[in-house]
C-alpha cells in the first residue's frame, strides 16, 4: 500500500507548527489590542454609567444632602441612596447594591439658582471629575416645587 514516508510526516508536522505558531500570535496581539481597547475605555464607560445613575437617582429623590465626604438622595418612599467620595473612585450605595465607579472626584458642590424671572427654582449638583490630563465638571439640574421649598423652609435644611 501506498504510505507517507518519515521526510514527508516531518515537513507535514512542521508545517502545521509553522501555521498553529502564527495563529498563536495573531490571537496574541487581538487579545492585547482589546484589552489595551478596553482600559482605554474603563474612564468614559464608568462615567456614562455615573451620569445615568446620578439622573436617575436625582429625578426619583425628595432630598438631596452632602455631608462630609457623602452623597445622598432620599426617595420618596423614604429609601436613602449614598454615594460615597474616595480618593480614585465613587461609591453607590443602595440598600444591599454596591456599585463602584472608577472615577476620580476632586468636588461634590450643592447649590440653588433661579431662573431670570426668578419664578422657577432649581437645585444644582456639580461634581468635579479628574481624568489623567483634564478636569471635567459635571453638573445636574432639578426643578424645585413650591412644596419642596415648603418643607425646606420648615425643616432649615436644603
Amino acid at each position: 500500500g501506498k504510505a507517507f514516508s518519515i521526510a514527508e510526516a516531518v515537513v507535514s508536522l512542521i508545517i502545521s507548527a509553522i501555521v498553529v505558531g502564527i495563529t498563536f500570535v495573531i490571537f496574541t496581539i487581538i487579545f492585547e489590542r482589546m484589552n489595551d481597547f478596553k482600559v482605554q475605555n474603563q474612564f468614559v464607560n464608568d462615567l456614562n454609567r455615573l451620569t445615568y445613575s446620578m439622573n436617575k437617582d436625582i429625578f426619583e429623590c425628595s432630598t438631596i444632602v452632602i455631608e462630609e465626604s457623602e452623597l445622598v438622595f432620599y426617595k420618596y418612599s423614604g429609601e436613602k441612596i449614598l454615594y460615597l467620595q474616595q480618593e480614585d473612585y465613587l461609591v453607590r450605595q443602595k440598600e444591599n447594591f454596591i456599585d463602584t465607579f472608577i472615577v476620580a472626584t476632586s468636588r461634590l458642590h450643592l447649590d440653588t439658582l433661579y431662573s431670570a424671572n426668578k419664578k422657577v427654582v432649581y437645585q444644582r449638583l456639580a461634581i468635579d471629575i479628574k481624568d489623567t490630563d483634564r478636569v471635567y465638571d459635571l453638573k445636574f439640574f432639578r426643578k424645585i416645587d413650591a412644596r419642596m421649598l415648603l418643607n425646606t423652609l420648615k425643616n432649615h435644611e436644603f
